[in-house]
């Protein structure tokens, strides 16, 4: 549910207002961020915050999912 609304109600917003160097980042993770999301989840498991960063990263929805998969997996 925290992707969810982070990636339908905060995205805008934290793209609107979002420095050059944090918009680069953002664009390399969303054409390969599938490593990241694995580490994010392997260290955060559940917690709400890595849903909302994963929602509000430019991540697409496939590769959050099947990264999230693998990152839940050795829980």
């Amino acid at each position: 549910m925290g992707f969810v609304f982070a990636r339908t109600i905060g995205r805008d917003f934290v793209t609107a207002h979002m420095p050059e160097r944090l918009r680069r980042f953002d664009a390399r993770l969303s054409s390969s961020g599938l490593r990241w999301v694995i580490g994010l989840r392997l260290l955060t498991y559940l917690a709400a915050p890595a849903h909302w960063l994963v929602g509000l990263s430019g991540v697409p929805f496939r590769t959050a999912l099947l990264g999230s998969i693998i990152g839940f997996g050795p829980w």
